[in-house]
């Protein structure tokens, strides 16, 4: 093998850093298109979701506690409309941490319970239950989404007194008890069964306060986050966090039916259902990583106690 210089190891060597640092460079600058183009962090991302047309006060419009609701009244289609002037609207403009909390089974046995309820404001998906399995998924609740399926499953229970889906859907609003349900997707489901769910509340003297979206999200927010399918109940959620938050930890949002280890995962926390991926969820998961790794927000997948 011939020998080759010092003088030209150190020129090639050279060459070579100065080509790959090129390289870098320009790698990152792609990355950084890539990125802004998505929104860098929580600031810019917020005032994406505002060039949109999301905001707090659009899709949250809280419904006064004396309306009175009858099939005749459609509250979705501006017959009736909520107050943007509720004080709890004003209390959680612009709050610091948000903790928003899906029902993966990823949250089994982490003990992120005490985490949770530690931040500012915590938010919650589709009524799901909290009692015994506070030590995972915290006590606190602000806000709670009720979807279309699960608005119609209240509608059944909460008509049918003295039964065990009654008293467990009354047992879950008793534990909720002044904090806020979302009903955050409008579309799929009757107006009169929103009408009965909230006659419901008003019976069983809940002191909920009941608020909706100024429109269907279902387009919009398909549009906006680039899906081709109909966004999960979380895009909603998490969504809505970032119109009033300034830090957002995500919890429970893991579409796997396996940990990192290979350990086997139960699809939601509290049953031991089949694992069945809705909504396109692997690709929604890649989507917020994209922006955790922007560190536009947090996605707590371990657990919290080391």
């Amino acid at each position: 093998m011939p020998r080759v210089k010092l003088k030209t190891l150190i020129l090639l060597s050279l060459c070579f850093s100065v080509t790959s640092m090129i390289f870098v460079l320009v790698s990152f600058d792609k990355i950084d298109d890539t990125l802004n183009a998505r929104g860098i962090g929580n600031i810019k991302f917020r005032r994406q979701l505002k060039k949109a047309g999301f905001s707090l006060e659009s899709m949250l419009q809280f419904l006064p506690y004396d309306s009175n609701i009858s099939d005749e009244e459609n509250i979705f289609a501006g017959k009736l409309q909520g107050n943007n002037d509720d004080l709890l609207l004003k209390a959680v403009n612009n709050v610091e941490t948000c903790a928003v909390v899906g029902n993966s089974g990823v949250l089994t046995n982490s003990n992120c319970g005490l985490e949770i309820d530690a931040h500012d404001v915590v938010l919650r998906t589709n009524m799901a239950p909290i009692e015994d399995y506070e030590i995972d998924v915290g006590k606190r609740t602000d806000l709670v989404s009720m979807n279309s399926a699960i608005a119609k499953f209240y509608y059944r229970c909460l008509r049918s007194n003295g039964t065990k889906c009654y008293q467990l859907c009354k047992n879950y609003l008793q534990n909720i008890n002044r904090s806020t349900v979302w009903f955050s997707k409008l579309h799929g489901v009757p107006s009169y069964i929103y009408y009965n769910v909230v006659a419901a509340l008003r019976k069983l003297k809940s002191d909920v306060a009941v608020t909706f979206p100024d429109r269907q999200l279902k387009a919009p927010l398909q549009k906006f986050w680039k899906l081709d399918s109909i966004p999960s109940s979380g895009v909603f959620l998490y969504t809505l966090a970032f119109t009033f938050c300034r830090k957002v930890s995500l919890y429970g949002f893991y579409p796997f039916n396996q940990t990192r280890s290979g350990q086997p995962l139960r699809f939601h926390y509290y049953e031991n259902a089949s694992f069945v991926n809705t909504h396109s969820m692997p690709i929604e998961f890649d989507m917020i990583f994209q922006l955790y790794k922007t560190g536009g927000l947090r996605i707590v997948t371990e657990s919290c106690v080391s």
